[in-house]
């Protein structure tokens, strides 16, 4: 946020959020654990306040996949947004977000939302540092909301699943490969994967279907055992202490 004054009192502009999925990701598993927490505690107002958060920072992160996708489920591809923003979002009176003016906006990488999505724009060129915060929430949110049998939990469940198939599906589909979009409208990759290579091991793709064997066990289960053991890419796991946080994940 960019303020007018020392006196914070009024906004000029937004910077463009160009990690804003890594962080909602960050976010939704924190709020996950909030929620895992005030249960175990027996809190019924942290209860209510963390499962607030945890549906609007889900479907944040379900926006930063619809938007360039065109939707959400097993029949879309998965394509990431680094964020997203209303073409009308000055018009109605808020303060402009940085790199989405008209004078910013550059061909290569700002793209017009798909299907349903038309009237938002949205930055393109996302990194495997983008995905893992988005596995890392969705694992997470998985692994506390997944057993949960309440009503009011319904639509997390349902919404994990979907957002889990639909990412692994897609990502097998591009042979792991990070998909974007081209200006023209046609998918695109970025040249980044997770498959087992000796830079990185095999952790990110065993993030992924770890994520769908908790979201989705009946569909992701063996797969998850297929590439861990069969394929061998467990035999990567090298300690890394750079990468502690997914060596911590297993």
């Amino acid at each position: 946020v960019y303020w007018e004054d020392t006196t914070y009192k009024k906004i000029a502009l937004y910077g463009t959020a160009g990690d804003a999925a890594i962080w909602s990701g960050m976010n939704l598993a924190a709020q996950s654990l909030h929620y895992a927490a005030a249960k175990k505690s027996g809190n019924p107002e942290e209860i209510e306040y963390a499962l607030k958060l945890v549906k609007k920072t889900l479907r944040g992160v379900s926006f930063l996949i619809a938007v360039p996708s065109g939707g959400i489920g097993e029949g879309y591809p998965a394509i990431l947004a680094r964020s997203v923003c209303p073409k009308n979002w000055e018009k109605r009176g808020n303060p402009p977000i940085e790199g989405y003016a008209p004078e910013q906006r550059d061909p290569n990488d700002i793209f017009e939302g798909v299907g349903n999505y038309s009237e938002y724009w949205w930055k393109g060129y996302p990194s495997t540092d983008q995905w893992s915060g988005i596995i890392l929430g969705l694992g997470q949110c998985a692994r506390v909301f997944m057993n949960e049998t309440g009503k009011e939990t319904e639509w997390i469940r349902h919404r994990i699943r979907d957002l889990a198939i639909q990412i692994i599906e897609s990502f097998r589909k591009s042979n792991w490969m990070i998909l974007d979009q081209t200006p023209s409208g046609n998918s695109r990759t970025t040249g980044q994967d997770f498959k087992m290579s000796v830079e990185m091991g095999g952790h990110w793709t065993l993030s992924i279907l770890k994520m769908g064997m908790v979201a989705v066990p009946e569909r992701y289960t063996k797969l998850y055992y297929h590439y861990a053991f069969e394929r061998n890419y467990i035999n990567y796991m090298e300690t890394d202490y750079r990468l502690f946080n997914l060596y911590h994940y297993y």
